[in-house]
């Protein structure tokens, strides 16, 4: 978060915009747990809250980290098929701020809605032997991790690609 505030250049960059909305993902669910283990939350109204925003954090700061690995492979694409990064340096940054709204939507706005729905229905509060409030059920937190091994499978193939493609022009 620091650097995002150090400088108008940092600010600038696609990637650590993405890191800092990654970071502030990851420490308001943070925030809550913290909260959660000094206050001593029972299961009630403020259980089912802490839970949510846990949950959201978990799902936003795993949603950012597909953000990321996009972006890279977006930046590396670009900068191959133009060959001359400098010259097109403007239609970089428009692609990129076209492609940081629409991850902003589904970072911030699918898990919020996700966090909303399981809130309403009564699926999140206290669990036997957990410190934070969390999932009434085990089969609904396994199944609340199912975006994680997506992400983490996006991620790889992204690697994969990216690594490709830096092979290709290494070796042209």
């Amino acid at each position: 978060l620091g650097t995002y505030f150090l400088g108008r250049d940092a600010r600038g960059s696609i990637m650590v915009r993405m890191i800092t909305w990654f970071a502030l993902a990851d420490l308001l669910g943070e925030i809550f747990i913290s909260i959660s283990l000094v206050a001593n939350v029972d299961d009630g109204p403020m259980c089912t809250l802490q839970a949510a925003v846990n949950w959201y954090s978990v799902w936003s700061s795993i949603a950012w980290t597909m953000a990321f690995a996009h972006a890279v492979r977006i930046c590396f694409s670009s900068a191959v098929a133009t060959h001359q990064i400098e010259a097109r340096r403007r239609d970089l940054e428009q692609i990129e701020e076209g492609v940081e709204r629409r991850w902003h939507w589904f970072c911030w706005v699918v898990p919020l809605a996700f966090a909303v729905g399981i809130a309403s229905s009564g699926n999140f509060g206290a669990r036997d032997g957990m410190p934070v409030c969390t999932f009434r059920h085990e089969a609904l937190a396994l199944v609340a991790n199912t975006p994680l091994y997506v992400v983490l499978l996006y991620n790889v193939v992204v690697y994969v690609s990216v690594h490709q493609l830096v092979h290709k022009v290494m070796h042209v």
